[in-house]
C-alpha cells in the first residue's frame, strides 16, 4: 500500500482554526487550505468530521491528485479520545483515501521538530495541554477540557481577567487597581464586562480567550493584576512540564515543544516566565522551543511517515526544506 502513496496531506486543527495541506514525496505544496475550529470537543464529533472532510475534499480538488495515491494525517486538538471513531467517520465519507490516520494536535508539535518525534510538547492557545512521548509510549498531563482544567490557557488566562473585572464592578475586588484592566477589556469588547454576560455564555471559550493578549500588554506595562495572572498560568504550565518530565527516561536535554497561539504570539517573555516557573533540576534538563515550522508541518511528516517510516532519518529534512520554499511562496 505504502509504495502507491505518492502524495502527503497534513491537517492541524484547534479550537480556533484548521489548516490543511497536500504536498508530493518531496515536500512541494501544491495546495493549501484553512478553516474554522475542529475540536470535537468543543464544534461536535459530527460538525469536526464534516469540516475535516471537506477541507480533504478541498485540498484533492486543489491538488488535483487522486484520493487513493494520498497519505493523510489530522492532528487535532481534542481528538485523542475520538482518534479511531474519527478516522473512521472520514473514511465514511472519503473511501478512496489512501490512507489515514488521526490523533491529537500535540503529535503535530513533536513531529514538526525532531524526526523521530519524541520529547515534550506543550500547547498553549485557546486551550492548554502537555504530552510527552517517548519510544512509543505516551503520557499526557492537564488538559482535561476548559469545565475541569485549562490552566495556563488563553482561555483560563481571559477567564480570570473578565472575573477580576467583574469583581471589581460589584465591590469585591479593588475597583481602582482593576481600572486599567477593565477600560482595556471595556476598548477589546466594545462594552464593559458587566454588560458582556450573555455575549459570553453565547459565544463560549473563544470569545473569553480573545482577550489573553490584552492581559499581555498591560503585564508588558506593569499591571500588577495582570502579572499576577500571567505568573499563576505560567506557574500551571511549568507543573505540567513537571510532571511530563518525570514520565521520561532520559539523560539527554529533552526538548519542550511549545505550540499554540499564545506559546507563539507572547514569546519570548511568555517562554521565559515559563522556563523560570520551572524547577532548577527540570529547567537544565530541558530545552524550551517554539516551532520554526508551522503545526501542519508536523502533520504533514506523520504522512510522510506512513509511507517511508525506514527512511525518515534521512529524508526529514529534505523534506522540511522543500516544504518551507514552497509554504511561504
Amino acid at each position: 500500500m505504502a509504495e502507491a502513496l505518492t502524495y502527503c496531506l497534513g491537517i492541524d486543527g484547534g479550537g480556533t482554526k484548521t489548516e490543511g495541506v497536500l504536498t508530493d514525496l518531496r515536500g512541494r505544496v501544491l495546495a493549501r487550505a484553512k478553516m474554522g475550529a475542529s475540536n470535537p470537543n468543543d464544534v461536535g464529533f459530527s460538525t469536526s468530521v464534516r469540516l475535516l472532510a471537506d477541507m480533504i475534499r478541498d485540498l484533492l480538488r486543489e491538488g488535483d491528485v487522486p484520493a487513493d495515491r494520498v497519505s493523510a494525517f489530522a492532528g487535532i486538538a481534542g481528538a485523542l479520545a475520538l482518534r479511531d471513531a474519527m478516522r473512521d467517520a472520514i473514511l465514511a465519507e472519503i473511501p478512496a483515501l489512501g490512507a489515514l490516520a488521526v490523533d491529537s494536535d500535540f503529535t503535530n508539535l513533536l513531529s514538526a521538530a525532531t524526526p523521530s518525534g519524541q520529547g515534550i510538547c506543550l500547547i498553549c492557545g485557546t486551550g492548554s495541554v502537555c504530552f510527552a512521548r517517548d519510544q512509543g509510549q505516551l503520557w499526557r498531563v492537564g488538559g482535561w477540557g476548559y469545565l475541569l482544567d485549562d490552566a495556563g490557557s488563553g482561555y483560563d488566562i481571559g477567564r480570570m481577567a473578565l472575573q477580576t473585572a467583574l469583581k471589581a464592578y460589584d465591590g469585591r475586588a479593588d475597583r481602582e487597581a482593576a481600572l486599567p484592566l477593565t477600560e482595556a477589556l471595556t476598548q477589546h469588547y466594545k462594552k464593559p464586562p458587566h454588560e458582556l454576560i450573555s455575549d459570553i455564555y453565547a459565544n463560549g471559550k473563544p470569545y473569553i480567550a480573545s482577550c489573553a493578549p490584552v492581559v499581555f500588554r498591560l503585564a508588558h506595562q506593569g499591571d500588577e493584576i495582570c502579572e499576577e495572572i500571567l505568573r499563576v498560568n505560567a506557574e500551571a504550565l511549568a507543573a505540567c512540564i513537571t510532571t511530563a518530565h518525570r514520565s521520561l527516561a532520559s539523560d539527554a536535554t529533552v526538548p519542550v515543544i511549545l505550540g499554540g497561539s499564545i506559546n507563539v504570539k507572547e514569546a519570548p517573555t511568555w517562554t521565559e516566565r515559563i522556563k523560570n516557573a520551572l524547577p532548577s533540576s527540570v529547567a537544565s534538563s530541558v530545552s524550551l522551543q517554539i516551532l520554526d515550522q508551522p503545526p501542519v508541518f508536523g502533520a504533514l511528516a506523520e504522512a510522510l511517515r506512513a509511507v517511508k517510516a525506514q527512511e525518515m532519518e534521512s529524508v526529514f529534512n529534505d523534506y522540511r526544506s522543500v516544504f518551507s520554499s514552497t509554504y511561504l511562496s
